[in-house]
């Protein structure tokens, strides 16, 4: 009766030390299945990032403003709607002067 308890004893330590020893021989594969997993994970949420960036610069790419149109208009043509107006007020003084003298009488000369 003894040999048989301590057969089972034996076997019993020899499972447990197999299962210890699968466990720390998987734990290399398990490692590794875990970093691919958070890799795959990783790369899914730039991709999302990057997409979100990229539909956001789409976006304000196809909305312009009137106030940052006129500036990129000023800004390749050199057109300054501001200066331009400013010289068409000038212009219209001008004028307006000239039309003042021509309506006016001469002195009389004696």
């Amino acid at each position: 009766m003894a040999e048989v308890v301590n057969e089972t004893v034996d076997s019993a330590v020899e499972a447990v030390n197999v299962a210890n020893v699968k466990t720390v021989a998987e734990m290399a594969a398990w490692s590794t299945a875990q970093s691919m997993k958070d890799h795959v994970a990783h790369a899914n949420r730039l991709n999302i990032l990057a997409e979100t960036y990229l539909s956001r610069a789409l976006k304000s790419a196809d909305e312009v403003d009137p106030e940052q149109a006129a500036a990129t208009l000023k800004l390749l043509t050199g057109n300054d709607l501001a200066q331009t107006l400013s010289s068409f007020g000038a212009v219209v003084a001008q004028l307006q002067q000239i039309v003042k003298t021509a309506q006016t009488t001469p002195p009389a000369t004696g």
